[in-house]
């Protein structure tokens, strides 16, 4: 079976990509510390990545500001700063629209 591919460049950018480059969300805009989503909640209210996908992408990833709320060595509740996962999320989308272009070439 062959992949179809789609013309990206024809396409808008998602409403969440225009908000943040517009600096119109209040999740953007707002310092925000948001905690990774449990196993058992299901998705990120703001990324709508589940936990695996979360903290294999964000957890560890050091352009990302994090913080460990607990002591010493014990568990903890680990936080992410919102704006700077947003950031690498489009910073990924750039990379993968500069990949697919050179690829048509």
């Amino acid at each position: 079976m062959i992949p179809l591919r789609m013309k990206t460049d024809t396409l808008p950018p998602p409403p969440a990509t225009r908000e943040i480059e517009n600096n119109t969300s209040t999740c953007a805009a707002s310092p925000i510390w948001v905690r990774p989503p449990k196993q058992s909640e299901g998705a990120c209210p703001h990324t709508g990545l589940k936990h695996a996908a979360f903290y294999r992408h964000f957890v560890g990833n050091p352009r990302i500001r994090q913080a460990r709320m607990g002591t010493g060595r014990e568990r903890g509740t680990r936080l992410l700063w919102l704006p700077d996962v947003y950031a690498e999320i489009l910073r990924r989308a750039e990379t993968q629209r500069e990949s697919e272009k050179r690829g048509e070439e």
